[in-house]
């Protein structure tokens, strides 16, 4: 009988290894699935970003108010459906902060009106920003790290 239990002993130590094996490898698989996948949404806004291809082709005060400004933009081919733009107008010694603008679709060009509440009395805007954002799937602001830079 004192052979049997040796050789029951081997068996039980034996499963008692495979089992912590199967357990290392399900915590290691949980730790590294969350970082894969926390990743992957980090380089789907990137591959999203990099395809957007908008320009702003005029920039142009206001009729009455020369605080404001017309700025008109265009976008190219590539790229998803965007949520908006974030705009900063320039001016030689002073710059408006974000400006929300509407996103463009694809091959549009369009003409955003900036008041003068919105370019907060900048007069003599020469050069602006702009940085396309999207909308993940929670609603939150995905902006692009691509910012386009326009001198006029």
């Amino acid at each position: 009988m004192i052979n049997n239990k040796r050789g029951l002993s081997d068996i039980i130590l034996t499963l008692i290894m495979i089992l912590l094996v199967l357990v290392a490898v399900g915590v290691v698989w949980a730790v590294a699935s969350g970082v894969i996948n926390k990743g992957a949404g980090k380089v789907d806004l990137g591959t999203r970003c990099l395809d957007v291809d908008i320009k702003a082709i005029a920039l142009k005060t206001g009729t009455l108010i020369p605080s404001s400004y017309n700025l008109t933009l265009t976008r190219g081919a590539g790229g998803d459906n965007l949520a908006g733009v974030k705009i900063v107008l320039f001016s030689d010694s002073n710059n408006t902060g974000l400006i929300n603008g509407a996103g463009l679709n694809l091959l549009e060009t369009r003409t955003i009106i900036i008041s003068s509440a919105d370019s907060q009395g900048l007069t003599g805007a020469n050069k602006v920003e702009i940085t396309p954002y999207f909308l993940d799937d929670s609603g939150k602001e995905q902006i692009c790290q691509t910012t386009g830079t326009f001198k006029f």
